[in-house]
């Protein structure tokens, strides 16, 4: 992939004197080995299927256990990588908003490790990260998942403290554009 060096723009500069260029890039995240926008890519003309049996790792199998292959809770697709693997102190996470995201980690560990390499979607979009600090940069981010906020919810009096900065979908992009 060849990419084209981005033009300079200043703050100075008012909307009209501004470039109108979509600069976009991609970072990615996904099953059978498609952590890059090329893989994916390849995945996809392909028709490859990215399915697996469901790591021991990831929840109860017996509990969803049928014989045949075809039934529900026998295979799915999963990142093959360890996702429990968060270094909370490394973000600037407190022990106690760690403990928060404590059963939505894996959310965490792969919205952090996607958008830590970040790099790697400013420099498929042909833009030096050395370049985005201070510079009008948005920072997008999709979430799902949210059953670990919705059962917190359930115990309004006994929610943590760090909640509202804790475990909104929106809060992981601010922590990583933050960051």
């Amino acid at each position: 992939m060849k990419h084209s060096q981005p033009s300079r723009w200043s703050r100075s500069q008012t909307p009209n004197q501004i470039p109108r260029l979509p600069f976009i890039g991609m970072r990615c995240r996904l099953s059978g080995n498609t952590g890059t926008p090329e893989a994916l890519w390849n995945a996809c003309a392909n028709a490859a299927n990215t399915g697996s049996t469901v790591p021991a790792d990831r929840f109860n199998t017996k509990a969803f256990f049928h014989p045949e292959a075809y039934n529900r809770g026998t295979s799915g697709h999963f990142i093959e990588e360890d996702i429990f693997a968060f270094d909370a102190a490394f973000f600037n996470l407190t022990a106690e908003a760690a403990a928060v995201n404590a059963d939505d980690t894996w959310q965490w560990t792969l919205k952090f490790d996607c958008n830590w390499n970040v790099s790697e979607a400013f420099e498929s979009a042909g833009m030096p990260t050395d370049d985005m600090a201070g510079s009008l940069t948005s920072v997008y981010s999709a979430y799902s998942f949210k059953d670990y906020q919705e059962r917190l919810i359930t115990d309004s009096d006994n929610l943590p403290r760090p909640f509202l900065n804790g475990v909104g979908g929106a809060m992981l992009a601010n922590r990583v554009s933050h960051f």
